[in-house]
């Protein structure tokens, strides 16, 4: 007996000011659908009708109003008599009413997620990092979450024909599928400084002449003199993104895309909307991606580009290392969930993360990606900073990012029932006389600071540079007045130092022997 095809409807943001994000995507996703002896039909606003034209002569489309009271009735009914039985949304605008009405009316419902918003939808997928979830307040749905989901298809013809060692680095800038340089002067200031400080040739991808214009006043505006390239847009932009050695501009599909085209990736967030999650882009091996105000900050903008140049090969062995799951198959793996839940849409089990670990008492572990902004916000706190040697200096993302990836350095998480209460590294050091540890640690966000944390902190510490580290001077430095601290690293095995560990420790700390105490440990 021959297999009924399956109809299903997918409606997505197309209009002027959303991006074509959502649009490839999702064609990504059809195709896979397709495949499988299934036929889908886009589903867009009526108001942009004529805009949608011009992008999607090669799908069939239906169009409704948004608009009345029987809105969601008067859709339902018009996709029922084309024999639709699924729906899937990605759409940023429509609220989550609509998913609910869908449910109502007897369809199955797939929603795409990028703001962790509580669905109604049936089966929810996101790239985001199966952490970032607040797990108790999701529970009325199925979850798929993590890159292996990300909806992005590889051109299996991409060859990397740029040299490893290539003098002129070729950066491509971009401002998302709308092309809103608008909204990113400063990014688009500080790039244009970049490629000629560090001789790069510089590409600038815009999807409309009146983005072109916008960058070439900005061009004007600093008295760029050198050679723009300007590329247009191309359906096939992970061919196009495989020429170049930096895409710079904001986060979204085109982010996975210069993934999978292997290149290194700069990336921000366009807008302050809730839907970036810089834990899971760092997860990915992508640290070169900076927030809301950062990419407004030309002194961050600029350090960061000089990053990028001083670390290129490490960001990118990182980077490539971390997104792994970023393979091109994840519309395949989409498309199998959605027709597999379809098919058993009373499925018991809820949402797809690994077992929480709850351990009743303070563990430590090694730091991943995922932790370096955290990681960075407790280095910042007034309590941190107060007894640090630059107790004024706010430490930035590019300068920690700098830190974070020097290999001497380990970097661990102390938590108790799955929480964060604090941080602490231990550095391997090298001078005429051999190698010796430094370290340092500091309370996370609103952990309360009392002795039996403080003691745990050290105590791990100790053990972990214990374990990792053998017949090494181990020297730490703390304010005069804080005797309280002084106690408890004397109680736990620091002593007076020698002469050469004062010697080492005002050197590599660069500090004052009046103001600080110095204390020693042999492992």
């Amino acid at each position: 007996m021959e297999k009924k095809i399956k109809k299903i409807g997918i409606i997505c943001d197309l209009f002027p000011n959303s991006g074509l994000g959502h649009l490839r995507r999702m064609k990504y996703l059809a195709t896979e659908l397709d495949k499988r002896k299934n036929k889908c039909y886009f589903i867009f606003n009526k108001k942009y009708k004529k805009f949608v034209k011009k992008l999607t002569k090669d799908i069939p489309i239906i169009f409704f109003e948004d608009k009345g009271s029987n809105k969601y009735k008067r859709l339902a009914k018009t996709i029922s008599k084309n024999g639709i039985s699924i729906i899937i949304f990605d759409s940023y605008v429509l609220n989550l009413s609509w998913e609910k009405e869908f449910i109502k009316e007897g369809f199955f419902v797939a929603a795409i997620d990028d703001h962790l918003k509580k669905h109604y939808a049936n089966l929810v997928i996101t790239n985001r990092s199966e952490t970032q979830i607040p797990r108790k307040n999701y529970t009325k749905q199925n979850w798929l979450m993590g890159p292996k989901y990300v909806l992005v298809k590889k051109n299996k013809k991409i060859i990397r024909k740029i040299k490893k060692n290539t003098n002129h680095k070729k950066i491509l800038l971009h401002a998302g599928g709308s092309s809103l340089y608008n909204l990113m002067e400063n990014f688009t200031i500080s790039t244009l400084k970049a490629s000629n400080k560090f001789k790069a040739k510089i590409f600038v991808l815009c999807t409309t002449e009146k983005s072109k214009k916008i960058v070439k006043k900005i061009a004007k505006k600093i008295k760029f003199n050198s050679k723009i390239t300007f590329i247009p847009f191309t359906k096939d932009l992970t061919s196009t993104f495989s020429q170049y050695d930096v895409i710079a501009g904001p986060t979204g599909t085109t982010t996975f895309e210069t993934i999978l085209a292997d290149a290194l990736t700069f990336s921000s967030q366009l807008k302050n909307d809730g839907r970036d999650s810089l834990e899971s882009w760092h997860s990915l091996g992508n640290l070169m991606h900076l927030d809301y105000y950062e990419k407004n900050n030309l002194q961050i903008l600029n350090d960061s580009w000089a990053l990028v140049f001083e670390k290129y090969y490490d960001l990118k062995k990182i980077l490539k290392k971390n997104s792994t799951n970023i393979d091109g198959k994840g519309p395949l793996r989409v498309a199998k969930k959605i027709l597999e839940y379809e098919k058993k849409i009373n499925i018991k089990s809820k949402i797809h993360t690994s077992k929480i670990n709850c351990k009743n008492r303070f563990f430590s572990k090694p730091c991943t990606l995922e932790d370096a902004r955290g990681f960075l916000n407790s280095r910042n706190n007034i309590l941190a900073r107060s007894g640090s040697t630059k107790p004024n200096h706010l430490i930035s993302w590019p300068e920690h990012v700098k830190w974070w990836i020097n290999k001497n350095i380990t970097k661990f998480a102390i938590k108790f029932k799955e929480k964060i209460l604090a941080y602490h590294w231990i550095k391997l050091n090298s001078d005429l006389d051999g190698q010796f540890l430094t370290s340092g640690w500091f309370l996370s966000g609103d952990t309360k600071n009392n002795i039996k944390t403080a003691f745990n902190v050290l105590k791990l510490q100790i053990f972990a540079a214990k374990k990792k580290y053998k017949n090494l001077t181990w020297i730490i430095i703390m304010k005069k007045e804080n005797r309280f601290v002084r106690a408890l690293n004397s109680k736990l095995g620091f002593s007076q130092p020698s002469k050469k560990t004062i010697k080492r420790a005002l050197k590599v700390f660069d500090v004052k022997e009046d103001d600080y105490t110095i204390m020693e440990m042999h492992l």
